[in-house]
């Protein structure tokens, strides 16, 4: 994990701490090159809390990585002016899936991209998204890589992305298949038998 140029924290703007990651552009997170980020056709979340400054097509949302074209399937999650979206190509096919919306600026919201057992779904602050097929077809089923170039976080080959990120995931499993509430903290108690309530010295003591 390294810093782009001029890649910082700030204390600006954070959904949760101190601090949030800033992003213009030039200032990225840049992922190492790893088979992990190869999800092929496996189950996979992408998720983050972003703040928006300066929406433009393009917007690098999510993802990016960093090989346009060359693989099957190269693949990044951005924001337009009217839309978010999943959107993929290979260097002849493009697919994608493409939630339509008014994008947010000026305030925190939640992003989630989860795909389980082939099944890929856009949730927006914990919201399912009501999506439409983007160029030939759905992505549900993508072979997405990043082949041996760099993803990142915070920019792309198109556009300077202005925000901040904060909470950001990876995972290699599809944690939402439905609503749910972003960041939730468990609030289910231990269940079980009180076999004692006794509390018992482990040392022995003489009266004096």
């Amino acid at each position: 994990l390294s810093f782009g140029s001029s890649g910082h924290r700030s204390s600006t703007q954070k959904m949760f701490g101190s601090y949030s990651f800033a992003g213009n552009g030039s200032r990225n997170i840049q992922l190492p090159d790893h088979a992990n980020w190869d999800f092929g056709t496996s189950d996979y979340t992408i998720e983050s809390w972003v703040w928006i400054t300066t929406l433009v097509n393009n917007f690098s949302l999510l993802y990016f990585t960093g090989a346009w074209g060359s693989n099957v399937y190269d693949f990044t999650i951005r924001a337009n002016t009217a839309n978010w979206e999943l959107y993929t190509y290979n260097g002849s096919t493009d697919h994608g899936r493409r939630a339509t919306r008014t994008i947010p600026t000026g305030e925190w919201h939640h992003y989630a991209v989860s795909r389980t057992s082939s099944v890929t779904k856009l949730f927006f602050d914990g919201a399912e998204e009501t999506l439409a097929d983007v160029g030939s077809s759905g992505a549900g089923s993508d072979n997405l890589r990043s082949g041996s170039n760099i993803p990142t976080i915070g920019s792309n080959n198109w556009t300077t992305s202005t925000g901040f990120w904060d909470e950001y995931r990876i995972s290699n499993v599809g944690r939402y298949t439905s609503n749910f509430t972003p960041n939730e903290v468990s609030t289910v108690s231990a269940t079980g038998t009180l076999i004692s309530d006794t509390q018992t010295s482990s040392v022995a003591t003489t009266k004096m």
